[in-house]
């Protein structure tokens, strides 16, 4: 199945820096301008477009493991003291991911310091000369963020980076940046406001076929970078993806119609990035300003999707999940009117997952416990009878697969952490050998 014939992966990487942005927003635009600070140095190199593009995309990604505020800000020292995690994460998410498994390796050593040449190999593999030139890149537009001039400064921040070198930095490719950033253009392109649509327009097309293996894979992704914050969310986006997909199948969606609807199950809550783990994981009810924040995730969602083309409707319903049948959903607040059937269908997957999963104050609820709150939202002009009448009639089939979908989500979870957790132990190692050295 085709979705639409072209794609710019350039647009797929930018919908995830957006909703990496809503993380920190103090490093708002932080992956476009260590994007663009990295092509100017291949550039200089006269670096192979292959070389260029790959960089260009594990710059555009390299934070995608931060999940957390805490630990971006962390990463707002020169020389931050934990470094590796985030990094693995990142490589553990991309590796599978067939357009990003070559930047996937770039980023799992972004943070490998040069150290006199002993950085060339780090966790018993050899370190790609692009990873030191993201890290790099990286710590450059770090200092350019604590700068309160960059542009009077950009002297002194290139002498700070020259006297890193050897210790945090590989001496030619500080020769290199040196090079890249010669010209005052360097500098006022990476102070601008406007540099994400810039830097946009300069990039080369990175174009692919749009097949559904491909969107469905991208969306899986992103429901990582999600449901993988917590352990109360790791499996609510595979759950929501798996029963929408099923609902849709016994109202008769064809099969085009139903790999999209699993497709914004998974992409439904990538706005909840805007929200705190410490929201996600409170064991009591929320207060009012934590439920607005709450609220605006489904906007979000929207927002973040919508530079990547020909997924529109997609986007709409993924939007649209929280809305209400009576027009006092949120955000939107649309009448049922104006909500597509898939929309509907969408609502009901996430409120039947949501009451069926265990959350951080409760426990999965029964059956007839969910039968009586849906019927009840049914009636109050909440959600769609037409898609409960389906649900409840296929109650028992549709909650096994489920349960399997979220189990399965599970152990792909706990598989996740194990090899995050045994290579950071190893990495910490590693750096401290490296510091007392």
């Amino acid at each position: 199945m085709r979705i639409d014939p072209r794609i710019d992966i350039y647009d797929l990487v930018t919908a995830i820096s957006n909703a990496m942005d809503l993380v920190n927003k103090e490093l708002v635009n932080h992956h476009a301008r260590v994007a663009y600070i990295a092509s100017r140095m291949i550039q200089a190199e006269y670096g192979s477009r292959k070389e260029e593009s790959d960089i260009i995309l594990a710059a555009m990604l390299h934070d995608i493991g931060a999940f957390s505020s805490e630990e971006r800000f962390e990463f707002l020292k020169l020389d931050p003291d934990h470094p590796h995690r985030h990094a693995e994460i990142g490589y553990q998410l991309l590796r599978d991911f067939g357009l990003f498994s070559d930047p996937a390796w770039i980023i799992r050593f972004h943070h490998v310091k040069w150290s006199d040449g002993r950085g060339a190999r780090f966790y018993g593999r050899d370190v790609p000369m692009a990873s030191h030139m993201l890290h790099l890149a990286d710590r450059l537009d770090i200092l350019l963020v604590a700068s309160a001039n960059p542009l009077q400064e950009r002297e002194s921040i290139l002498e700070t980076i020259e006297a890193e070198a050897p210790r945090m930095f590989h001496p030619r490719l500080v020769g290199v940046l040196r090079k890249a950033a010669r010209r005052e253009q360097f500098w006022l392109d990476l102070t601008s406001p406007n540099l994400p649509a810039f830097f946009r327009g300069q990039v080369k097309n990175f174009e692919v076929d749009l097949t559904a293996d491909i969107i469905a894979s991208f969306a899986h992704l992103l429901s990582q970078l999600v449901d993988f914050r917590s352990r109360f969310t790791a499996t609510h986006s595979s759950g929501v993806s798996v029963v929408a997909e099923y609902i849709g199948r016994m109202m008769g969606f064809s099969e085009r119609e139903c790999q999209k609807l699993m497709i914004a199950g998974f992409l439904h809550d990538i706005g909840k990035l805007a929200i705190s783990n410490t929201i996600l994981e409170k064991p009591g009810k929320l207060t009012v300003e934590e439920f607005e924040d709450v609220k605006a995730h489904a906007y979000h969602t929207a927002r973040i999707l919508r530079p990547i083309r020909h997924i529109d409707d997609i986007i709409e319903w993924c939007g649209f999940h929280h809305e209400r049948l009576n027009g006092r959903g949120y955000p939107f607040q649309e009448v049922g009117a104006n909500i597509p059937l898939a929309a509907k269908i969408l609502m009901v997957a996430d409120v039947f997952t949501a009451l069926t999963e265990d959350r951080p104050y409760r426990g999965g609820l029964e059956k007839r416990v969910v039968i009586k709150i849906m019927t009840e939202m049914v009636d109050k002009g909440e959600l769609d009878k037409r898609v409960l009448v389906v649900l409840f009639e296929e109650y028992d089939d549709i909650n096994y697969y489920r349960r399997n979908m979220q189990k399965f989500a599970s152990e792909t979870y706990h598989d996740f952490l194990t090899k995050v957790n045994k290579f950071d132990a190893l990495a910490e190692q590693e750096e401290q050998a490296l510091r007392a050295d």
